[in-house]
């Protein structure tokens, strides 16, 4: 194991300022300081829990991110493992992926594999390679400070980039633009369509906004626009539309109207344009029908026979619609074969909608699971004894929606029949509003345009029946060769994952989230070529990247609508103090934010359970030498490190003088090992379990474990 020794730093202790060297450049000494600032031991030890406990996974990367480790094949295993491995079937899955050689090979990640690891030191491990790879950003910063000293750049340049950096590293502080939920998979706005990845991050600078705010709409609107005209064929008999059901579940006052609206403009603009058409030929068809009640009046007077038929109404072309009935949105759809969106901005209006005249059971809900594949659907009308009957009734949903809103929505009733399990639900971390002069450029805006220009100019396949008649089917697109692979090894991979879901709910979720890989697929084919004649490689490849991205994202949604209201309150606490006061906070702070947390003793009750559920601790300030009382600061784990005193005592030995060889080293301490910054200490081991045998070594320090004081 490498780590840093204080007793072997190289770093000049004087009493004065140290003199610079002439025959090396300033940045010389910290180059060697540097190179200790990783901990290959450790990073090893955690890759070893995820290979033989899967469950530690969700535990370290909470914690960490890949590109935290030092070593690049480490970086590209965990990246992998975070994308999901099949258990017992680790290296074929990454020798399929082509990236068994970028994780080490298969001799190296057997020896890893072979490792005996306790789970009870993964928190610990997975907050010491995080903290080692900010040191390590740290270090780097700290050499181009020193390199654009040395290269005489003006002083406000080399503060502002140095400034920007530092923000970069210390998310949670108050004053930077944090990365909020470390534990989240960044959305892969690359495996979108380049047009529609120009657009979702141009939106998302602009806002600014989280990607998938932009993405979910946006992919909804561009499968809207396909609609019917399109069909993806995974053999035969199995056939999928482009059908999607996206909501994005976010807090009030998140911007989620603004961004909504900027990603189905493309469908709502036209529409305007179709309804303004419409009105223009109903009062043309007004008029015609005006005339033929007069010539037919004449032609009764003079007992003249009939020659003109009733003039027909004009048909308004639809795109969306925002609060229909079934049997509203049955004669939309009869009028318009391709399909329609349902546009809620607020999607607890459509989940009321369910029960509009049903008496709260749920009625339309049948219509509409039949709506998500584009099935028949026929509705019997009471008045006139009418029936409507659609062949391919394909509608799509995107809406936004509040957490507590959305849980209260999901009736149990609701998930037996799968309404839930069909929804692709995204939760993102919005950064923090910032006035920003960034525009979506013209061009992008353009191309975008052209795209749903040309996505709603497709056609139908035109068809002969056996009598001659000619009607339309969709046009069903067939996988390439590479593409079906690709999805033959996605489909057993995620079968295996779904067999060991112990939830009922997730694991209904994930039986819809197949069919999608395939929806995004032809979606991405159709978007990147209009007239393509089938779906390539790269575009189930990028379908299949993002479906394990929303797998991700159900688990986590779910497992907020899993909460109690304890639980709930309380995580919504430690994101007010994570995002108000950088994850550091004091009883006093929170009354003078919120009447929930008066009086005092309330909010030092409310900090009290966050202790007991290991969410935090009391770190008591001493008073400072110019005086003043003690005061008790509540901490996160994992907030950042208290500042230091503005007026610090000076003494001879530490003027002029920085001991660049300790950073990361670890300190010596009298009865406990100091964890590091930012890091709670690990958990104590669990006794219901076995102790590891003695000779086994923990590899966070590099000490046998009976000698390491957890």
């Amino acid at each position: 194991m490498v780590s840093p020794d204080p007793t072997q730093s190289n770093g000049h202790h004087t009493t004065g300022r140290p003199r610079p060297q002439n025959t090396a450049s300033p940045a010389a000494d910290v180059n060697n300081k540097v190179l200790s600032l990783f901990d290959d031991a450790t990073e090893r030890a955690l890759l070893a829990a995820g290979f033989n406990r899967p469950e530690c996974i969700r535990e370290f990367r909470d914690v960490c991110r890949p590109e935290d480790f030092y070593e690049p094949r480490h970086v590209a295993l965990c990246r992998e493992m975070f994308a999901g491995l099949p258990q017992g079937a680790e290296l074929l899955e990454l020798r399929r992926r082509n990236a068994l050689e970028a994780c080490g090979g298969a001799d190296y990640l057997q020896e890893i594999a072979g490792e005996f690891v306790s789970a009870t030191s993964v928190g610990y491990w997975a907050a010491r390679i995080a903290e080692l790879s900010s040191r390590r950003k740290a270090a780097d910063i700290g050499k181009n400070i020193i390199a654009g000293a040395a290269d005489e750049a003006t002083l406000d340049s080399v503060v502002a980039s140095a400034t920007h950096d530092l923000m970069g590293i210390l998310p949670r502080h108050p004053d930077a633009t944090p990365d909020h939920d470390q534990s989240r998979e960044q959305f892969p706005v690359d495996a979108l369509p380049l047009i529609l990845a120009d657009y979702v991050t141009a939106v998302a600078e602009a806002l600014p906004c989280a990607p998938e705010t932009v993405a979910l709409p946006l992919l909804t609107a561009a499968a809207t626009a396909i609609g019917n005209t399109r069909r993806i064929a995974l053999k035969p008999s199995w056939a999928e539309p482009p059908v999607l059901w996206t909501a994005t579940v976010l807090p009030s006052g998140k911007l989620k109207s603004p961004t909504h609206e900027k990603a189905v403009q493309f469908l709502t603009s036209r529409q305007k344009r179709l309804i303004k058409k419409y009105q223009a030929e109903l009062r043309e068809h007004e008029a015609n029908v005006q005339a033929w009640e007069d010539s037919r009046a004449i032609r009764r007077r003079e007992k003249a026979a009939e020659s003109e038929p009733k003039p027909e109404p004009p048909v308004c072309g639809r795109y969306t619609t925002s609060d229909p009935t079934v049997e509203a949105l049955a004669d939309l759809l009869s009028q318009n074969p391709r399909g329609m969106m349902v546009d809620k901005d607020e999607l607890a209006g459509w989940f009321g909608g369910f029960d509009r005249y049903t008496s709260g059971t749920g009625g339309d809900v049948p219509a509409y699971l039949s709506m998500h594949r584009a099935g028949n659907l026929i509705v019997d009308r009471k008045t006139g004894r009418r029936v409507t009957h659609i062949d391919r009734a394909a509608v799509c949903v995107a809406g936004t929606i509040q957490p507590a809103i959305l849980r209260r929505c999901l009736r149990p009733e609701y998930f037996e029949s799968g309404l839930p399990a069909r929804m692709l639900l995204a939760m993102p971390d919005s950064p923090p509003r910032r006035w920003s002069e960034a525009i979506v450029p013209a061009n992008i805006e353009r191309a975008t345009e052209d795209l749903f220009d040309a996505l709603l100019n497709l056609k139908f396949e035109s068809l002969l029946d056996s009598e001659g008649e000619e009607y339309q089917e969709p046009l069903t697109l067939p996988l390439s060769g590479e593409a079906k692979t690709l999805w033959v090894s996605f489909y057993n991979s995620h079968a295996v994952e779904q067999e060991g879901l112990a939830d009922d709910r997730e694991s209904s979720a994930f039986s819809k989230l197949e069919a999608y890989a395939a929806r995004f697929a032809l979606i991405f084919a159709v978007c990147r070529e209009p007239n393509c004649t089938e779906v390539d490689a790269k575009s189930m490849s990028d379908g299949i990247r993002l479906t394990r991205w929303f797998c991700l994202e159900t688990k986590r949604v779910y497992a907020m609508l899993g909460e109690s209201a304890e639980d709930a309150e309380q995580n919504t606490l430690v994101r007010m103090i994570q995002d108000r006061f950088g994850g550091r906070v004091t009883a006093r702070d929170l009354v003078q934010l919120s009447r929930l947390y008066r009086p005092t003793a309330k909010a030092e009750t409310a900090l009290e359970k966050l202790i007991a559920a290991h969410l935090g601790y009391w770190d008591i300030q001493t008073p400072t030498p110019s005086g003043g009382r003690p005061s008790a600061v509540f901490v996160l784990h994992q907030a950042p490190p208290a500042p230091a005193p503005t007026k610090p005592r000076k003494t001879e030995q530490n003027v002029g003088c920085v001991d660049v060889g300790a950073v990361g080293a670890p300190q010596k301490a009298t009865s406990a090992p100091a964890a590091p910054v930012g890091v709670s200490p690990p958990p104590e081991p669990d006794n219901d379990q076995p102790p590891p045998p003695a000779d086994d070594r923990d590899f966070a320090a590099g000490q046998p474990v009976e000698e390491v004081e957890l």
